[in-house]
């Protein structure tokens, strides 16, 4: 016995399966069409399924102000379910080559602003930099700003002060 409006089955071209995704608001502009991802079934949670970004909703919740992706599967699994939970990990960009440091690390973030301290000549300084890539890791890219050798802290103990007479030990 069936309420009225409950589905009887479900027809689908396995084909075309997507999976949905959610992605922030500030996030979903990187993301365009055709773009590389990686889907982890919650069944399969050690194997990564190569898929590629279908589609891009037009409108965002603007409650959770979030947008919805759907990525298609490059080839749809064949233990797959309807209805599974998945992550999704979209391939917006790539940085062969980069200076990364922790966020922890960055004071005043603003915008593409951030500042941080470095190591100059045996002393401590305060540098404004430039921000790009925020990585899924929630390190910074830092595009510009930062010293020639780029002797950045990773982390800030108390105690700092510009000018203070450091030594890089373990490097």
């Amino acid at each position: 016995m069936l309420a009225a409006g409950e589905p009887v089955f479900t027809l689908i071209d396995a084909r075309t399966v997507w999976v949905l995704a959610y992605i922030d608001e500030s996030k979903a502009g990187e993301i365009a069409l055709g773009q590389p991802a990686e889907i982890v079934l919650r069944s399969l949670p050690r194997r990564r399924i190569k898929g590629r970004v279908a589609r891009i909703q037009i409108e965002s919740d603007r409650v959770n102000e979030e947008r919805r992706i759907e990525v298609a599967f490059e080839e749809v699994p064949p233990d797959f379910h309807l209805g599974e939970q998945a992550e999704v990990y979209i391939t917006a960009t790539r940085l062969p080559q980069a200076l990364l440091v922790p966020e922890p690390a960055v004071e005043s973030i603003r915008s593409d602003r951030g500042t941080v301290w470095a190591v100059e000549d045996g002393r401590l300084a305060r540098r404004d930099v430039t921000l790009g890539h925020r990585l899924l890791d929630g390190r910074w890219e830092i595009l510009g700003g930062s010293p020639g050798d780029p002797s950045i802290l990773a982390s800030l103990p108390g105690g700092l002060r510009v000018g203070r007479a450091v030594k890089i030990v373990g490097r």
